[in-house]
């Protein structure tokens, strides 16, 4: 058991770090005990973690049914084991000389996608094992309150006297849940990832999301910090959909069980302002922005 040991002391670490709950934290360290204290579970686990960080195919269904088949919900197992892998991207981030507040920060993306989980499934644990797989791979940081990897553009676009053109790398945004993304924590967002990726000169930051939708103008408050988000960007590309918010819908109502919009619930003003939106029948839908930064503010 000595390599449950290790992985003992670091995944307390780890959670202690991200505010695992203290009843995941105890059944993660009880499928790991599992895991190290069978030779052949062992075996199998160290294989799928080769594979995993190699890049080679999707590893969530056997991942799942391993679990399953060893007695333990799907979910949690997931969790569990992205937690030993873990270990392994701590070694990454040595080895590139990462800082280690951002692995911990990236790492609380494993508390959000368990809450997730559990809003959906009723278990705390990993559904979501591929989006994970980034954070966990060391392509994903999160820098403050975004995050962000690097992408190839598959556009042409000019601003401020830079030319963006295919093929070319840029930062990608991402928007975790949590707080709000006021402008003072996404400007201090944008300035790490402009160190963090050892940006020189102007930078070029894209994001594709629902809080990108240009009809946010029509019925959202003009204080919003969603306006004030979109207003970073150039929209160069956007779509609606008539049908409500299909995927994104959990970010903005949560994880209840609801038969129409007429039934979501009204506990702040992004939720009235959309279930009136809902209400009226009217779309709603997605953009993509563009934005040049020159290591402190945003080229018009």
């Amino acid at each position: 058991m000595t390599d449950y040991k290790i992985y003992e002391q670091h995944i307390t670490t780890l959670n202690e770090k991200i505010k695992m709950p203290e009843n995941a934290h105890r059944k993660v360290l009880e499928i790991c005990r599992a895991v190290c204290g069978s030779e052949e579970l062992f075996a199998k686990y160290k294989d799928i973690e080769a594979r995993y960080f190699a890049g080679t195919g999707d590893t969530r269904d056997e991942v799942f049914a391993l679990g399953e088949e060893n007695g333990f919900n799907r979910y949690e197992f997931a969790l569990a084991l992205c937690e030993m892998y873990s270990l392994h991207t701590l070694e990454i981030y040595r080895w590139r000389q990462y800082p280690m507040d951002v692995y911990y920060d990236s790492f609380l993306d494993l508390v959000i996608w368990s809450r997730v989980c559990e809003g959906t499934y009723g278990v705390f644990g990993i559904e979501n094992y591929g989006w994970v797989s980034s954070q966990i791979r060391a392509n994903i940081f999160r820098l403050g309150r975004l995050q962000f990897h690097f992408i190839r553009s598959n556009f042409d676009y000019s601003r401020a006297g830079v030319h963006v053109r295919p093929n070319q790398l840029v930062i990608n945004i991402h928007i975790p849940e949590g707080d709000g993304i006021t402008r003072e924590k996404r400007y201090d967002s944008y300035r790490r990832a402009y160190e963090f990726f050892e940006q020189t000169g102007n930078a070029v930051f894209v994001c594709s999301s629902w809080l990108l939708y240009p009809g946010h103008e029509e019925f959202l408050y003009p204080e919003s910090n969603i306006l004030d988000f979109m207003h970073d960007f150039e929209i160069i590309n956007s779509s609606e959909s008539p049908n409500g918010l299909g995927g994104d819908t959990w970010r903005v109502f949560g994880y209840g069980k609801y038969d129409s919009p007429a039934d979501y619930p009204e506990r702040t003003r992004l939720q009235r302002a959309y279930k009136q939106r809902l209400l009226e029948k009217k779309p709603t839908g997605s953009g993509y922005g563009v934005f040049i930064f020159d290591g402190e503010k945003i080229l018009k």
